[in-house]
């Protein structure tokens, strides 16, 4: 995304909003039908029932950890200790698999 501005917009597909929101968190409910209406490139979501849904859509789904983990690859950031990370994101709830993270960051080389 070079030098485009994020733009705040509501779904028209307001049946699909309703029907997601009984399943999922606002949030997911929200970005799955602007995904689908918008023909959008790929959504970002890391709740996994979110993720099957929108993926059943059609839509592709990144997930939070992909991406900064793409951006590690790509030398935009640095991240000193994985370890640390995984262990600040269960202190912060985030539900994800030891083994998953690892190979997310390719850490079992």
């Amino acid at each position: 995304m070079k030098n485009e501005k994020l733009e705040e917009r509501d779904s028209q597909l307001s049946n699909l909003t309703v029907g997601l929101n009984q399943r999922l968190g606002k949030g997911e409910s929200e970005t799955i039908p602007i995904g689908v209406e918008m023909n959008i490139d790929y959504v970002i979501l890391d709740d996994k029932v979110a993720r099957r849904e929108a993926e059943r859509l059609g839509l592709m789904v990144k997930g939070s950890l992909g991406i900064l983990s793409k951006l590690e690859q790509e030398n935009f950031i640095k991240i000193e200790n994985h370890e640390l990370l995984y262990s600040h994101l269960i202190d912060f709830d985030f539900r994800i698999r030891k083994d998953i993270f690892d190979k997310i960051f390719d850490l079992n080389k």
